[in-house]
Formats: structure tokens, C-alpha cells, sequence
């Protein structure tokens, strides 16, 4: 089971249809999250492993739209090619032999909306995840990177980047093993390593070339 906390505004607003606590609680709950109570403006509820798609407030608003007849059918995304290399070496293939890329345009991430999608990124890595032993997600700003962008092993001392939210440049195993301390609003780095964790030095690991912060032992 896994925690959501929805502030009501947040909420209405996605919606574009302003309930009282009490009335969202209770259309959610039908929708398969239990509730776990309400602080202030603050909704938590106890999502169901096999409903991720609820796992943020904006899933959930999306959710409520179907639920209240404000939407309904599947969303549609115009897709198509977008003309840009992802290479995955044979290096990842016995950790990660499956991979795919995406870009999408026209998003306007504003720091909220950027914690939102980091927080359901880890949500994922936690649950469906499997703490990353079955998928790991990475997300980067197509301004900071250049193509062709590869997927890659590297030894974690050979490469050195400035984290999010960290002032100095660190290598891989420097940025793993720091406290999770980050500026203000910055959410946590996924590249961070869980407290406690062994960490190996000697053996590559899997990371994207384009931003190394993304890199995550090979075992």
C-alpha cells in the first residue's frame, strides 16, 4: 500500500470541480484508495498496489473526472517519431535488457507539478519497481541535454556531475553515499542509495550518459 497526501485546492482545481473534503473523500474511496484521514486541507488515503494510476494528485483528479461523467474515455496523445537516437549499450543488457525513450513538449514544469512527477516517479521505483530491481525511471530536461543520448556502464568514480540541488560536483559514489540533505523545494535526487546500503565500487554501473545523476549499482 502506498501513501498519497492530495491538498483539496490542488485537487479542484485538476478537477475543475469544487467538492468539499468530505465529498472527495468519499467519491475516492469508491475509486479504490482507502482513507487515512485529513489534516487541514490535506487528504491521505492508502492507495491499492494495482491501482499506480492513482498514485498522484493528478492521477487521482483524472480518476475523478471519469468518476463524476466530467470525462470520460481514454485520453488520447498525439504521438509520433521524434527523430532522436536513444542508444543502449550491450553493457546494460544483463540488468536492463529492455529500455525505451520518450519526449514530451509543450510542458510548462512549474516547481510543484516538478515535485508531483518526482514523487510518483519514486512511488513507482518503490512499488511496481521493486525498488528499481525491475524498473527505474529517469527524467531529464531536454534544454541541459544534448543527442544522441545512451544508456550505458560506467564505473562510478569515472564520472563527475553537479546533482539537483547540490552545489558541488560529485562522482557517482560520492552522490550515493551523501546525506539526503538538498536545497529548499528541491525534491530528493533519485540517485541517492537507500541509508545503510552496500554499496560496490569496483563493478560498473548503469547510468545515462546524457545525465550521469541517473546511475544505480549493477549487480
Amino acid at each position: 500500500m502506498t501513501n498519497v497526501d492530495i491538498r483539496r485546492d490542488d485537487l479542484a482545481d485538476l478537477v475543475g470541480k469544487s467538492l468539499s473534503i468530505e465529498e472527495f473523500v468519499d467519491r475516492i474511496t469508491f475509486m479504490g484508495a482507502g482513507p487515512e484521514g485529513v489534516q487541514g486541507d490535506v487528504m491521505t488515503f492508502d492507495v491499492f498496489p494495482n491501482r499506480p494510476d492513482l498514485y498522484s494528485v493528478e492521477g487521482i483528479a483524472r480518476g475523478l473526472r471519469g468518476f463524476l461523467g466530467l470525462e470520460v474515455g481514454l485520453p488520447v496523445y498525439r504521438v509520433e517519431p521524434s527523430g532522436i537516437e536513444f542508444l543502449v549499450d550491450r553493457s546494460v543488457a544483463d540488468v536492463r535488457p529492455y529500455a525505451v525513450g520518450g519526449i514530451v513538449r509543450g510542458l510548462e514544469l512549474e516547481d510543484a507539478l516538478l515535485r508531483s512527477l518526482v514523487d510518483l516517479q519514486e512511488k513507482l521505483h518503490l512499488t511496481v519497481g521493486r525498488r528499481r530491481k525491475k524498473v527505474a525511471i529517469g527524467i531529464h530536461d531536454m534544454d541541459k541535454v544534448t543527442p544522441p543520448y545512451t544508456y550505458k556502464a560506467v564505473l562510478p568514480t569515472d564520472v563527475r556531475f553537479t546533482p539537483l540541488g547540490v552545489a558541488q560536483e560529485m562522482d557517482l559514489l560520492e552522490r550515493v553515499r551523501a546525506p539526503r540533505r538538498v536545497a529548499p523545494g528541491v525534491p530528493h535526487h533519485h540517485g541517492c542509495a537507500r541509508p545503510g546500503a552496500e554499496l560496490p565500487t569496483r563493478h560498473q554501473w548503469d547510468a545515462d550518459a546524457t545525465d550521469p545523476g541517473h546511475a544505480e549499482p549493477l549487480h
